[in-house]
């Protein structure tokens, strides 16, 4: 799986339509998106996209914390948290990722909250 994704590349188009339509026929397996900002129709097509998986994951940059020097003062919140709570409502497991997050932490925080999940569900996934 890990040489499969090492060879995954950006899509050409900034919307997410081409990606709806490679998910619309299926509706098995993880679907996993690394993100970069979401306007609020991209969040609603995402979510769309998650009634067709099995699962999905999200991992939504922080652009907030990638985009500014170390030294700068936060600014104010983007909607990013808005967009990720507009994910896991759909039944997303959506974490932000700030600048330097390891991944292998980000994957074991997605499994902690996936199986959080399903727990909360008796046993069964979002």
């Amino acid at each position: 799986m890990m040489d499969t994704l090492a060879v995954v590349d950006h899509s050409d188009g900034e919307g997410l339509s081409r990606a709806y339509d490679v998910v619309r026929g299926g509706n098995e397996g993880l679907l996993v998106a690394f993100l970069g900002d979401l306007d609020e129709e991209q969040a609603a097509v995402l979510a769309r996209m998650r009634q067709r998986s099995g699962g999905a994951l999200a991992f939504l940059l922080d652009s907030d914390t990638w985009l500014r020097e170390p030294t700068d003062v936060p600014g104010a919140l983007d909607g990013r948290e808005e967009r990720l709570r507009m994910l896991r409502e759909a039944g997303w497991t959506a974490l932000g990722v700030p600048w330097g997050a390891p991944l292998d932490e980000l994957w074991r925080q997605a499994d902690r909250e996936r199986s959080g999940l399903a727990a909360a569900n008796g046993g069964e996934g979002p």
